[in-house]
């Protein structure tokens, strides 16, 4: 054998520097990828802050739930350690909606989400990078083409936020970074549920790779909100400050919605990947799983991926593991009727970048696989598709629907009757957008706004306006918030009129001691 075919010999060569025949063509390539993430971002930009301009409605009313919220928050520090607000959120959201005119403050929060997506579509791109793909902005676009994605990017809820923390604690693990990787996952829990579960992966993941000291740190901010949303609730005297944080979870057990299909979230997901990249996501999973260990690797298959020298294998199989056990769990929550569920799509958005990953690989291998050329033209084409589709069904901007047409109504109601607004000064809404469209001065809003659960409601106080309606009403997350119609007028609540927008209607009912002996006030309805 010749010296020159040693194994051996090889390594000198590898050594050799490249010459600039060898780098440039990577370096065009490198441009090219970079151009193209960079006019995927600047376009998503562009029809997000349109989009947050010209939307007179919300996206959801737990969106402008969380809205009201984050604007209570700079006077009402209780609103900051809220359960169902999420400290992450309202934290994130609280400056830009604390701004005095309303519609500017809205305005504010949804460009604070979109800068969030933008840093979640970066953190993206590393990933993909970190993952060998030879076009690591194809994972941007297919992250930035997901229709629902976009839809949150201009909303004031807490999947972006989630998202985006999440995906840099991905990155941080891809990269090894362990403290940043436990820094980052331990504030997961104060952003969603879901967050207690992967604050538990890392648990793991930190004890398979030898760093189980960094353990400790993951329950400290959870410690910490319970401890001081104790204090700050003036330290009930019926619970210990470690029983706070879960005396206080608005979530049933069984939930209130019922039950759903255990397909629903499967059907529906080509609305969360976009439907052109749908089958690049199913071949990415295919891809993904088909990279398990194999022969007597597969018992112990799971530690063999976690510890494994082949890390960038591991963050691969990874991705699609954490993307695919939220779609089980949410599908199985929703089937059994569990922990509140109500089987609502944006649930999947909090591992969009995942599908992404899942999508820019399926897309490579489908494109190599059949020689087609400018796969990054035709990826393009295919995320611009759904503007073609909300040209002829329009979604977006988002209009005022009846919903938010009786939270209009009502606040301009209570400022209207003036007997109302100076002699029932506490207000009990179940419709969400009256909060938001009564927008009342801050310093006022912790004693007039009463939650509207069945603990109030049973009260009847003295100066109560109780406004009813038979969607929220009905419907809610929390048991303790379900106010039926027939236990309203047993509790001592007098009906005094109904308003309605479209096809919603709310009945207003007022606390008896404030007209009991007061001839000028007979009950009427209208």
């Amino acid at each position: 054998m010749n010296v020159s075919d040693a194994p051996g010999a090889i390594a000198p060569v590898l050594m050799q520097p490249l010459s600039e025949t060898d780098v440039e063509p990577l370096r065009r390539q490198f441009r090219i990828d970079l151009f193209a993430g960079m006019a995927a971002a600047v376009v998503f930009a562009g029809l997000s802050v349109w989009a947050a301009v010209k939307s007179q409605g919300f996206l959801e009313m737990d969106a402008a739930t969380h809205f009201v919220i984050a604007r209570q928050a700079s006077e009402d520090a209780r609103q900051i350690v809220g359960v169902w607000g999420r400290p992450l959120c309202t934290g994130i959201y609280a400056l830009p909606a604390s701004l005095r005119n309303l519609r500017d403050a809205v305005v504010a929060v949804r460009c604070t989400s979109l800068l969030l997506a933008l840093i979640c579509a970066a953190t993206t791109w590393c990933l993909a990078k970190g993952q060998r793909l030879r076009w690591p902005s194809l994972a941007v676009i297919c992250l930035l083409a997901q229709p629902l994605f976009f839809l949150h990017s201009f909303s004031e809820l807490t999947e972006i936020p989630f998202v985006t923390l999440l995906t840099l604690a991905f990155l941080a693990y891809q990269r090894r970074q362990w403290l940043l990787l436990s820094l980052l996952t331990a504030f997961l829990p104060l952003g969603r549920p879901e967050g207690l579960a992967f604050a538990l992966f890392a648990a793991f993941a930190l004890l398979a790779h030898r760093r189980w000291w960094w353990v400790i740190l993951l329950p400290l901010p959870m410690i910490l909100w319970c401890y001081i949303g104790w204090v700050i609730n003036d330290r009930p005297y019926d619970m210990q400050w470690w029983q706070w944080l879960g005396r206080n979870s608005p979530w049933s057990w069984i939930s209130p919605y019922g039950k759903g299909d255990s397909m629903s979230f499967v059907a529906r997901l080509p609305a969360v990947t976009s439907p052109g990249f749908f089958p690049f996501t199913i071949i990415g999973i295919v891809l993904a799983l088909t990279a398990w260990p194999r022969g007597r690797e597969a018992v112990l298959g799971f530690w063999r991926v976690l510890v494994g020298s082949d890390h960038a294998r591991r963050c691969r199989i990874l991705a699609a593991l954490l993307a695919l056990f939220i779609l089980v769990a949410h599908s199985l929550l929703w089937f059994l009727g569990l922990m509140a569920s109500n089987g609502e799509l944006r649930y999947m958005i909090i591992v969009a970048p995942f599908w992404a990953l899942l999508a820019a690989e399926g897309c490579q291998w489908f494109f190599n696989r059949y020689n087609f050329g400018h796969m990054l033209a035709w990826a393009s084409t295919l995320a611009l598709l759904p503007i073609l589709a909300n040209a002829r069904y329009r979604v977006v901007p988002l209009s005022l629907y009846d919903n938010d047409l009786l939270g209009q109504k009502l606040a301009q109601w209570y400022r209207s009757d003036d007997y109302v607004n100076r002699r029932f000064p506490h207000i009990m809404a179940t419709p969400p957008m009256m909060a938001l469209f009564l927008d009342l001065k801050k310093a006022d809003q912790p004693w007039r706004m009463v939650h509207a659960g069945k603990t109030h409601m049973m009260d009847c106080q003295p100066g109560t306006v109780l406004i009813w309606d038979k969607l929220y009403g009905q419907s809610n997350s929390d048991q303790g918030m379900v106010v039926h119609e027939q236990d309203i007028e047993k509790n001592g609540w007098i009906p005094y009129r109904s308003v309605m927008a479209g096809e919603v209607q709310a009945k207003i009912y007022l606390s008896r001691q404030e007209i009991d002996g007061n001839p000028t006030m007979a009950p009427t309805v209208q």
